[in-house]
């Protein structure tokens, strides 16, 4: 087996075939890249780094875990591969193993873990330093549920679980308008796709989600937050999309093809809005 890092942070493990990983199937995992690069893991004895390269870069899936891991700019997912588990006739691995794989994925998991630990580290006292000079915004705090499908990190943001910092009037600002710009995008879209979460943000490397029994909470800070900046017409569509949503639970989360936009129309003609 060897051990595959997603540039969203996932990390999961993966089976050769046969035996041992063949040349072609060790290309399939970077088949959307151009050439392979490889380098030995210092760290880690009897282990092979894999990942790919192409010529134009998409700085949004630079892979900083990777990167600190093999010290070379990565824009890929990294493979770790035993030794045990590549072909002895190539001449690529040590004649002795040193561990057993068991012991090799432990070990490559805990340096994971602790060049993650660095990384949040970093990016945490950064944003604190930042934001008390140039108004950069204090991140929420927000909790891991796992991978999705498409092996991005799911996280839930729970407005009950936030620091003092996070909700001064400017910072949180910041928050509401991104969640808001997504919302306004990308809400009818979620809606339409039953048994959906409330997503509140997403982007290559992950989605953030409310669950349902805190959509209402949250939504009305993002109301408040917008009436004390006299965002009115922002108002009227956070409160038809919080409409909408109390529809979709209602109709057992059931696809929705009616859009947001409708409930503000509702509302006007009703005298409403």
């Amino acid at each position: 087996m060897a051990i595959i890092q997603y540039n969203s942070g996932v990390v999961e493990e993966v089976k050769p075939i046969k035996m041992v990983f063949g040349d072609k199937e060790l290309l399939n995992f970077f088949e959307d890249h151009k050439k392979l690069r490889t380098k030995r893991l210092i760290e880690v004895p009897n282990s092979w780094c894999i990942w790919g390269e192409k010529e134009n870069k998409d700085p949004n899936q630079f892979n900083q875990l990777a990167t600190r891991v093999t010290m070379e700019k990565i824009y890929s997912p990294l493979m770790i591969v035993h030794d045990s588990e590549l072909d002895p006739d190539k001449d690529l691995t040590d004649r002795i193993i040193l561990k057993p794989y068991p012991i090799f994925k432990e070990e490559v998991l805990l340096l994971f873990d602790s060049i993650a630990n660095e990384i949040t580290s970093e990016n945490i006292q950064n944003s604190e330093s930042n934001s008390e000079f140039s108004g950069s915004p204090v991140p929420p705090n927000l909790d891991i549920m796992g991978p999705t499908e498409d092996r991005r990190v799911l996280l839930e943001y729970n407005p009950d679980n936030q620091g003092k910092k996070f909700y001064e009037f400017n910072n949180f600002s910041v928050f509401t308008s991104r969640t808001f710009g997504y919302l306004h995008q990308f809400f009818n879209k979620n809606t339409a796709v039953p048994n959906n979460s409330f997503a509140i943000f997403a982007d290559n490397k992950s989605i953030i989600i409310v669950m349902d029994d805190k959509v209402d909470t949250y939504m009305e800070m993002l109301l408040d937050n917008f009436e004390k900046r006299e965002k009115y017409h922002g108002c009227s569509h956070i409160i038809a999309i919080l409409k909408k949503w109390g529809d979709y639970i209602k109709g057992n989360k059931d696809s929705m093809d009616k859009p947001w936009e409708d409930y503000i129309r509702k509302s006007k003609k009703d005298g409403k809005g």
